[in-house]
């Protein structure tokens, strides 16, 4: 049986369903999707950051400060000493 072609549509679920004809073998198959265009898929990134400012100024900066670290290299020490303790 000949190769068979699909032309389809990829969404934001990245899932593709395939019908096949009632006579096609059954067993392994090869199957290669690649996209219609490549020049459509090139798309620029677009960075955009923050300043320092508005870092400083996020809900991310701090985070952590009601946990009481006060030394975050002994805390991270700590951590994987508990998580090395529970795998023995």
């Amino acid at each position: 049986m000949d190769a068979i072609e699909f032309d389809d549509v990829v969404d934001e679920s990245r899932e593709l369903k395939l019908s096949l004809p009632a006579d096609f073998p059954l067993g392994k198959v090869h199957v290669t999707v690649e996209p219609a265009n490549r020049e459509q898929v090139a798309v620029p990134l677009e960075f955009k950051g923050l300043t320092l400012g508005e870092i400083m100024k996020s809900e991310y900066v701090g985070s952590w400060a009601d946990l009481g670290i006060e030394d975050s290299q002994v805390w991270v020490d700590e951590v994987r000493q508990r998580i090395q303790e529970r795998r023995e």
